[in-house]
């Protein structure tokens, strides 16, 4: 038993040290253009001891992004245990918490991001993606379950509250993904906060027009395809 788990502890570290290399070769190359041979040489292994721990580099990428994604259901259920009542203060609260989580590793949570292509997902192995489309649902049922209470709507309308938390992912991964360019070259530290703000605002204007009457458990139909 002991040898088992010495062993154990082993194949982790080795893990460990691949993932810290993977993270090094693509912050230097490119996520797209560095290869799993990069990362067996910079974590002084060969491309078949690599191939032992993980099957390609979209694996090592999905193990990776794991981290970011299990730190954001940290950060969201804190949120939701905050209990805060008014849809502004829940919103500028997940407004700040999905700064928080990107401020913590923005290179690995732009990945995270970006990296949701059929393509890549195609690439994992279905334990893997299982585990990182688990984590991506837990966040999603946390935010449909904090906009439902904020908007005092019944507790049976799951797929509604669930749609909302989409459009409000969607609104926050679409600012960060199609300005971080912009902002670097216009060379404003800020300009993601503002921008983010902004687009809250607008979203928690919508939600504002979309909630039902107290005591009335009913809402506006979702558009077709939703």
């Amino acid at each position: 038993m002991q040898i088992n788990d010495q062993r154990g502890r082993a194949r982790e570290r080795r893990r460990q040290q691949i993932l810290a290399a993977a993270k090094r070769v693509c912050a230097l190359q490119g996520i797209h253009r560095c290869s799993t041979r990069d990362i067996a040489a910079a974590a002084e292994l060969s491309p078949s001891a690599l191939y032992l721990y993980f099957r390609n580099k979209e694996e090592i990428i999905a193990a990776l992004s794991m981290r970011i994604l299990k730190h954001l259901v940290v950060r969201l259920t804190y949120c939701e245990e905050k209990g805060d009542v008014r849809l502004d203060d829940h919103l500028a609260g997940l407004r700040q918490a999905l700064l928080d989580v990107r401020r913590v590793d923005p290179l690995l949570f732009d990945w995270v991001l970006g990296l949701q292509s059929h393509r890549f997902l195609a690439a994992i192995e279905k334990p893997l993606l299982r585990e990182v489309q688990a984590l991506l649902d837990q966040a999603l049922d946390i935010l449909a379950r904090i906009l439902a209470r904020c908007r005092g709507a019944a507790g049976d309308e799951p797929g509604f509250s669930r749609a909302l938390a989409t459009v409000l992912w969607s609104c926050f991964t679409g600012v960060v993904l199609h300005g971080e360019r912009g902002f670097v070259l216009r060379n404003r530290e800020n300009a993601l906060e503002e921008t983010l703000e902004v687009a809250f605002e607008v979203t928690a204007r919508g939600f504002e027009r979309l909630a039902p009457a107290r005591g009335n458990g009913t809402s506006p139909a979702l558009p077709a395809g939703v």
